[in-house]
């Protein structure tokens, strides 16, 4: 019975993360990335197109995998290729404390350039009690030099496999003036 939960899970698992495209971007004023270096510069830290900016900062989409807080403390964001495999972030505040993070990325066909930040989580024991988080994210610019920030969030849980726990997918899309 174990073994045939276990094979009932993978398949499951592998089915819906393999199911977490990110949302296609499809406004007129992408610019597409061939030179990964383009995207540094400093950023605001908070996006300009959206209402409820407490928590959908900059900082808590990078850094996703920590305890939600309120990052609005953050002013600014400054965005460095390090090498051709990674990419840091200084979230820096009005008084100069600096937080950095450091990702992954690759540079995608479609001219976004796509973060690999540990965004696989699991929250207790899947589907019994309990779920996974899985975060993507891709970055871009726009025509004004505006970040994008394109994710999707799958947020997949039940309690005893019968009771959902979770909002399943969320897709959003950020933009942030350059500095």
């Amino acid at each position: 019975m174990i073994k045939f939960t276990k094979i009932l899970f993978s398949i499951s698992f592998l089915i819906n993360v393999s199911c977490a495209n990110l949302r296609e971007y499809k406004e007129p004023d992408f610019q597409p990335i061939d030179d990964v270096r383009k995207i540094e510069g400093e950023y605001d830290n908070v996006p300009f197109n959206i209402k409820n900016q407490s928590y959908a900062t900059f900082n808590n989409v990078i850094d996703w995998r920590k305890k939600k807080s309120d990052t609005i403390k953050f002013s600014s964001v400054s965005l460095k290729v390090l090498n051709d495999k990674l990419i840091q972030f200084n979230f820096a505040n009005k008084t100069g404390n600096i937080k950095s993070v450091t990702a992954k990325y690759k540079v995608k066909k479609d001219g976004f350039v796509s973060l690999k930040n540990s965004n696989f989580k699991l929250t207790g024991l899947p589907y019994i009690f309990g779920g996974y988080e899985l975060n993507k994210v891709e970055i871009g610019l726009t025509n004004s030099n505006q970040l994008i920030l394109n994710g999707t969030k799958i947020d997949e849980g039940a309690i005893l496999i019968i009771l959902p726990a979770s909002f399943p997918k969320t897709n959003y899309t950020y933009k942030f003036e350059r500095k």
